[in-house]
């Protein structure tokens, strides 16, 4: 699990860092052909949140993962309920930016209604590693 958890943070990590360069060397050149110029400042302002926030919660998955291991060493096995923290820190940024990539590109204003699901999932994630973490004469 812990192998999977950080290929999937650390490929997430790639793909924010392939879109951080393509928002600042290409995007700006496509974004006049599909939103009207008054918008596009504000969409290359969208597409540079979703790249921060997905690189910074991919980074902090494989923190997650790795603290959760270390905190659990002699856990034969971990439940998934203590794993969920990094499922929301990876599925949260995939809905968060995947929707505000997808808007800047083009795609139907819609999905901004799902954008706060995404940062809803980053939040749980983040509240969930505290709960985890936090201090306990039991563990």
């Amino acid at each position: 699990m812990t192998r999977w958890l950080i290929f999937w943070s650390a490929l997430s990590a790639a793909v924010a860092v392939a879109m951080g360069a393509f928002g600042a060397h290409a995007l700006r050149d496509y974004l006049p052909t599909i939103h009207p110029a008054e918008n596009v400042a504000r969409m290359e302002a969208n597409w540079e949140t979703a790249a921060r926030y997905q690189l910074i919660h991919a980074v902090g998955a494989i923190a997650a993962t790795l603290a959760l291991v270390q905190l659990r060493p002699h856990v034969p096995r971990v439940h998934f309920s203590q794993w969920l923290p990094v499922f929301c820190l990876l599925v949260g940024p995939l809905i968060f930016s995947g929707c505000l990539y997808a808007m800047v590109l083009g795609a139907p204003k819609i999905l901004g209604a799902v954008v706060p699901i995404g940062g809803l999932l980053m939040i749980v994630g983040w509240t969930g590693l505290a709960v985890f973490c936090w201090p306990s004469k039991s563990r």
